[in-house]
Parts: C-alpha cells; structure tokens; sequence
C-alpha cells in the first residue's frame, strides 16, 4: 500500500503488524504502533512469540516474500548491530562496517542482492533495542582502528595491495569484535584493542592465510605499532542501510532521526546511507556537520517503473537531492547503478545525468558512482519467481556467465567499459569530482584508468 508523501515520493503502508511478546510494552513499540494504526487504522498488531514467525497463508518462497514486503515485524535484535560487509564477488571495495537497526526493505528492486538474503530472512523487522548502540559504535572507534590494522598487516606481509578485504576477514572481525565489545555493554579502550592485537595477531594473520605458515611465522613489534598508529588517523565511517533503504520507513521506525542524533553528539562519528526514496524531512530537521554522507540512486525513469516497485520517482529524488543540498550541512553522493539495458539505454542515461544536473548542484557532490546490475546464480534462480511478470531476465543470454565462480553474471566486458566511458564524457561536462565503480571488476578500473583509492 503506498501513497504519496507531502516531501514527494512514496510512503509506505504495512498491512500487519507483528510485535513479539517481550517487547509489546516497550515505549518505542507504542509509538511504532499509533504511527502505524494512524496509516492504515485497520490494522490490529498481532502478537507472536518468535521473532522468526510463521506465514501462515504462504504456500511457498514467494509467498512468503511478498508477505514480508507487506508486513512490519517489532523485535529485539539478539546479536551485535554491527558486522563488517563480506564484499562479495570479484569486485574493488573497500572495506565497510554495517549498523543493523532495520532488516529487510520495504522497497521491491527486482535485481536487488538483498532478494536472495530475504529469502533466509523473511521478515521485515525493526530492531527496538537500540539503547546500547550508542556504546557499541564508541567501541567500535579502536576496534575499527585494530581491524585495519591486521589488514595493513596482512597486506605487508603478503607483499600484496588489497583491493578488497580477503576471504574469512568478515568471520575475522566479527569475531574479533565480539571478543572485545560485549554489544555496547563495556567500554573498549585504545588500549585495550591494542593489547588483544599484541597477544593474537599472529593467529589472526594466520588464519587469513595459511601460505604464511611455513615455519615460525612472526610480526614485528615495530610494524604492529607503526600500523596501529597509521590506522588511528582513519576516519570512523559506517553504513546503515546495506539490509533496509533506512528512509523508506523513517516516517514509521524513527531509526534515522535516532542515528542523526548520536552521530551529532559524537564528533568521531561518520555515518551513510544509500538511498531511493525522497522522504528526507527527518534530514532538513538535523544539521548533518558535514559527516552524514546520502548517496542518491537514480535510474531512467523507464527503469524505476519496471524494476524499482515502492520507490520515489525521478523527479522525486532529483528534488530531494537538491534540498538536501540547499539546506547545507550534508554530504551527497550521485549513484547511478544499476545501469541496465535496453533499446537505447546511452541515450536514456545521458539524458539521466543531464537531467540530475539541471537541479543538483555539481559543485557540491562528493562523487558520482556507477554500476551496471550483475546477479548471483541463485538471485538468477528465482527472479522468475518472485516477479513473474518483471521481464528483467528475458535477455539474461545477454549475461556472461563468471569466469571466477564467486563473482556475479554480467553483461561483456567490452559493453560495461564501453557505458562507463560514455557516462565519464558525460560528467565531466558538469564536474570534475571523483568517479568511481560500484562492485567492478579490477580489470574494469584499470580499462577506465581510475583510481580505486579515490
């Protein structure tokens, strides 16, 4: 159920309301609720005595997706709220630290990775307990120091520049983590981190890497320090919408307005969200500082029709990106991804940029960023299922199958170097800020000549 929102763009509108038993009288819960019930007065909140409930119409998988899409599940995350991103696939990306206060989107982007998560978890959920969040992300401060650090160490002794985190390094810092920062419910220090470094880091670097075990394997003092201290002077960023586009439901969970607040009150704080909708009203409340970064994502129009159901229209975003602009104190990102292809798609994205630059100022962006779609086999598997009468995969031969088994299906190489030089001449009429991919192969930047440090 959508309809319009007085910022422009759509507002969601669940059709159930699930709320586990231990927390139906949370204060936070109440209110989710009357927002809720003053949306859709209809709704009665059911209660359920599992934060994994049961479906009990759905007959299968896509049952049960759509289901989710139409339902708000209220619950306590069990878990830390934070986890370093896997980056999947053959890709350049750095290195990435999740806040999870939402899972699961409100939005139906056809080709979205975040399908194939929903379908181990199915329910879209809003996390109540966020009262120890604001300490856990001040542990993170020396822990997110501690995490670069054994990757600075990995990559010196491998003689190796990483163009993304290793394989098992998100198991690593997950664990690293909850052996250090019991969920916000302590206080880390430098200190402290430093020490645990000290009494495993060769374990840790080990089990990155078993070719470095053949013999005594051994990391100087004085590159552990000397990394530790370079590691210190990296900023402190974190990302709180990879699961959930944290704006589609601000206007129920509030999460926003919440990290808006702690990310104020806590100047080492740096934080960002991708986003589709135009609800930013909860953003014109708050002064950003200039270290909240929002990454717009824009398509044609054509596409946000076809594949990008819930979500605000062109015009919508554009508006919203330049009024975030004009109040000031934020920084902004375009992201045109992911590009996808039809009859005359050049034209229609150069038509995007010009008509992103008529409202949003250039001169005031971070970057532009680009990507055209790639799928997993299993994304692939059951597209056909989850949207029937998408079209999106009808010319899936136009797909490549990966040449590393671990990466994504994607148009040719020669096609996807050949749309991004043509929307790099495109940009560079209007700014000459930083252009980078998203989740690209090496072998695409080094093509284009840029630079994956950027």
């Amino acid at each position: 159920m959508r309809t319009p929102f007085k910022n422009g763009g759509n507002i969601y509108i669940p059709k159930e309301l699930w709320i586990t038993e231990d927390v139906k009288d949370n204060s936070s819960v109440i209110q989710i609720t009357k927002r809720v019930q003053k949306l859709n007065p209809k709704i009665k909140p059911k209660i359920v005595s599992s934060n994994r409930p049961e479906y009990e119409n759905a007959s299968d998988a896509a049952d049960r997706f759509h289901a989710m899409k139409d339902t708000l599940l209220l619950c306590e995350r069990r878990g830390s709220f934070l986890e370093t991103f896997a980056s999947p696939g053959y890709i350049v990306e750095g290195p990435g630290t999740m806040v999870k206060t939402l899972m699961n989107c409100s939005a139906k982007c056809h080709y979205c990775y975040v399908n194939r998560t929903a379908v181990r978890q199915m329910w879209q959920k809003i996390y109540i307990n966020t009262e120890h969040l604001e300490q856990e992300l001040l542990n993170e401060i020396p822990i997110h120091t501690g995490l670069m650090t054994i990757l600075s160490l990995y990559s010196l002794y491998r003689d190796k520049t990483l163009l993304k985190i290793p394989v098992g390094f998100k198991e690593l810092s997950d664990e690293v983590r909850n052996s250090i920062s019991k969920r916000g419910r302590n206080m880390v220090s430098e200190a402290e981190v430093y020490e645990y470094l000290n009494e495993n880091i060769e374990d840790i670097i080990l089990k990155l890497n078993d070719e470095l075990n053949t013999g005594i394997f051994c990391v100087k003092k004085q590159d552990l320090k000397s990394a530790f201290n370079q590691n210190k002077k990296l900023p402190f960023s974190f990302n709180v919408s990879e699961y959930s586009d944290i704006l589609g439901i601000e206007h129920i969970a509030g999460h926003l307005d919440f990290l808006l607040d702690l990310t104020e009150r806590n100047p080492e704080f740096n934080m960002r969200f991708f986003t589709k909708f135009a609800n930013v009203d909860t953003l014109l409340k708050h002064n950003g500082d200039n270290r909240v970064k929002i990454i717009m994502n824009y398509n044609p129009q054509s596409i946000i029709d076809s594949y990008e159901e819930g979500t605000a229209s062109l015009n919508d975003r554009i508006k919203a990106h330049a009024a975030i602009q004009a109040k000031g104190g934020y920084r902004t990102v375009v992201l045109i991804e992911p590009a996808i292809t039809f009859t005359d798609y050049e034209k229609e994205y150069v038509k995007l940029i010009r008509n992103i630059f008529k409202k949003v100022d250039p001169k005031k962006i971070d970057k532009v960023a680009l990507g055209m779609v790639r799928y997993t086999g299993q994304l692939l598997s059951f597209l056909g299922d989850f949207y029937p009468d998408s079209g999106l995969i009808d010319n899936k031969y136009e797909l490549k199958k990966p040449i590393y088994g671990y990466d994504r299906y994607r148009y040719d190489f020669d096609e996807r170097v050949s749309f991004y030089q043509m929307m790099i001449a495109e940009i560079r009429k209007y700014t000459k800020c930083p252009i980078t991919l998203g989740a690209e192969n090496p072998e695409v930047w080094e093509a284009l000549k840029l630079n994956p440090q950027t």
